[in-house]
């Protein structure tokens, strides 16, 4: 008997052991769940800091590069622009590589750069303290130091053009505005970042060892001669895709014209067949039955060659032509 009430009373005292850890186990639990709801309340207060701070960055970028644009606007004097223009419809090769050399002239005071006269007003917005007068042959040219001054403007011009491309590739300036911007710029004019001139500056500067002077010009142009290489595919994708569509619908009436026309001659001479049928049915010894039988074969044969709705047609015709 207090063998069992031993057991009684340790059974209790376990008992109540495991009540107190389950009551230590659920403050544990309560401190986790109130340890994990701060972390938590952090961590979305966290995200929330960061994400304005994106959005602040983000418009900080768009004033940047807003602001760059004026300051490229502004900086870039008509005489600057005028050099681009003049040098982009007026200059070849040759004529790129004088005027990127002109340092190199051995004797500058009998050097001449002969230009068409049809030029001169756009020059002398180019030069404006400068005066142009031809030669015993009506010709006109520009001497040294007027080159000298056009190639300054040109290199101005490219520089502050890769500045700004840059700014676009790097991400620095915001790549949207910037290729909204200047995207329409290259479209307008076949050699707005003047390709032929800066092959010339590539081409010394690779002989000296050096790489691409302008590497963000490349770099924008590249890419958007892709994006408008892609457009063209896809806007002759569905110029074809338009022509196959038409081709195809003028076949398919052409091939219904032809399928009514066969089946109506054959519907007509159908109906002429089965009235001479009926006609003869009278003359001869054989039953109607039979030739209402021989009309039904004709005109299954007849109306096979036919669409769906003259086969129809046809069937109706039946019992009106032998009833």
């Amino acid at each position: 008997m207090f063998g069992s009430s031993q057991k009684a009373i340790d059974a209790l005292a376990k008992a109540e052991n495991n009540k107190k850890e389950i009551d230590l186990l659920k403050i544990s639990l309560d401190n986790l769940d109130a340890l994990y709801q701060n972390k938590t309340d952090n961590l979305r207060e966290k995200l929330n800091i960061l994400r304005k701070e994106v959005d602040n960055a983000s418009k900080l970028r768009q004033e940047f590069t807003i602001n760059l644009l004026l300051n490229w606007s502004n900086q870039l004097q008509q005489s600057i622009l005028s050099s681009r223009t003049f040098v982009d419809v007026a200059l070849g090769l040759s004529k790129c590589q004088d005027l990127y050399g002109i340092y190199e002239i051995s004797n500058p005071e009998n050097f001449r750069f002969p230009i068409e006269k049809k030029y001169i007003g756009l020059v002398s917005v180019c030069l404006p303290n400068s005066a142009f007068t031809p030669d015993n042959n009506g010709e006109f040219s520009l001497n040294y130091s007027q080159v000298a001054k056009l190639r300054s403007q040109v290199l101005s011009y490219l520089n502050r053009l890769e500045a700004i491309m840059s700014a676009w590739k790097y991400a620095i300036a915001d790549p949207d505005i910037i290729e909204e911007e200047f995207n329409p710029l290259r479209q307008n004019s076949s050699n707005f970042a003047l390709n032929t001139f800066r092959t010339v500056v590539k081409n010394d500067s690779e002989k000296r060892g050096a790489g691409d002077p302008f590497p963000s010009i490349t770099a924008f142009e590249r890419k958007i001669t892709q994006q408008q290489d892609s457009q063209r595919e896809k806007k002759e994708l569905l110029t074809e895709l338009k022509l196959s569509i038409e081709r195809n619908f003028q076949e398919i009436i052409e091939s219904d014209r032809r399928i009514y026309e066969l089946t109506s001659d054959q519907l007509y001479k159908l109906q002429i067949t089965i009235s001479e049928f009926l006609e003869q049915s009278k003359d001869n010894g054989k039953s109607e039955l039979f030739w209402r039988a021989v009309a039904s074969k004709t005109v299954n044969t007849a109306v096979t060659t036919g669409s769906s709705h003259l086969v129809k047609e046809a069937f109706k015709l039946i019992p009106a032509l032998i009833s």
